[in-house]
Parts: structure tokens; sequence; C-alpha cells
């Protein structure tokens, strides 16, 4: 866990923007459909090692488990997703439900700032 002193609201809005953006632009393989993959990886890999490459180009495991966040209190997971770096605060936001991670940032970003 981490804790950042002096960092503004406005920079920590600007490195999530720049944390979207890059996961947009690096989070799948362009042109190519995730049973080609699977298909092509499996040939080439073997199932058990494939499955394991395909979770992480997709992050199918990890999708699960911080599913699970969406349940915590909001307040209380403002404040634990808090204590993390600054890009592990986006990456919990990212696997949120969009209605919850809003809250969870408006949240955080209130006591950032006040």
């Amino acid at each position: 866990m981490a804790r950042l002193h002096d960092v503004k609201v406005h920079q920590a809005r600007l490195a999530m923007n720049n944390f979207f953006s890059d996961y947009r632009e690096q989070s799948g393989i362009n042109g190519a459909s995730r049973t080609y993959l699977r298909s092509i990886l499996e040939k080439a890999l073997g199932g058990e090692i494939a499955r394991s490459v395909i979770n992480g180009i997709y992050g199918d495991e990890i999708r699960y488990r911080m599913a699970r966040l969406q349940w915590v209190d909001i307040p209380q997971l403002a404040a634990l997703i808090e204590q993390e770096h600054l890009q592990l605060q986006a990456v919990f936001l990212a696997f949120l439900p969009p209605d919850i991670a809003a809250s969870v940032f408006k949240r955080s970003a209130a006591r950032t700032a006040g």
C-alpha cells in the first residue's frame, strides 16, 4: 500500500485518464477474435498454457475476483482503495461497474480535495 502526499485531484484524474487510454489501446489484440486466438494458442502451446495466456490477455480470472468488490459498501471501498498506489486504484475502478466506480471515485476525490 502506498500513501501519496501532494497529489492534486486534477493530477489523479489525468493519471486515470491516461491509464484508461493506454488500457483501451493495449487491452486486446486488434483484428483477431478471442476464439481464433484461443484456437491458435491451443494448437501451438497446448490447452493449459493457452488458457493461461488467454487469461493474461483478457483478465478473466482477475475480472471474476474484482467483480466481488462491487458488493462492498462504497465509503468502505473508497477508503480501502485510497490506501493503494494510484495506478492500482485505476485498475480497481476499471473492473467495477461504471456507476459504482464513479461513486467510489467521487467519494475519493471529495476526501482528497477536502
